[in-house]
């Protein structure tokens, strides 16, 4: 995706025009941004209570030993803010996971927000711990896998407000 700054330009393009029928698409997992700064405890997963990609994403990031988190700050909206909303926009259950903030990871994320994002220090000189990243790639694989791999499409649930709102398969 590109342009996702610039109003998510990359991802509404291609979420409107898609390379196979929208019908296809089963879900969309985006993985924007993570901060890998610190040895995350839990995952923050924006959307997971909306569709059965939830259970999906508690199992996927259970094998890391971390658990799920409700979004820390909802008033931010950041469910509508990010690449996997203009898929939501035409029906497709998304999920948008972050390393949550439980242990080292208020602190981190308040440090990242205040002095890299949208700065010129939001680059590859920053403390990154990689070993993070392999973990935050091995619960995203997981899921990607589980959905696959599952027996039916994840669908949304009954009565979500965005399902019922964009026609999703399943929230009627």
């Amino acid at each position: 995706m590109t342009a996702e700054e610039k109003g998510l330009v990359g991802s509404d393009y291609f979420a409107k025009h898609p390379t196979v029928p929208i019908s296809s698409i089963v879900a969309d997992v985006n993985l924007d941004m993570p901060i890998l700064s610190y040895a995350f405890e839990d995952m923050t997963v924006f959307g997971a209570d909306r569709s059965t990609l939830g259970p999906i994403v508690a199992q996927a990031v259970g094998t890391l030993g971390v658990t799920m988190s409700p979004d820390p700050d909802p008033a931010q909206g950041i469910f509508v803010r990010s690449d996997h909303y203009r898929f939501v926009q035409q029906g497709v259950p998304s999920v948008f996971l972050w390393p949550g903030q439980k242990g080292p990871g208020k602190a981190a994320t308040a440090e990242f927000f205040a002095h890299r994002y949208h700065q010129p220090a939001d680059d590859l000189s920053q403390p990154i711990d990689w070993a993070q990243g392999i973990r935050f790639v091995d619960a995203n694989y997981a899921i990607a896998r589980a959905i696959a791999d599952g027996d039916a499409r994840p669908r949304w649930n009954k009565g979500d407000f965005f399902g019922l709102l964009y026609n999703g398969y399943g929230a009627k």
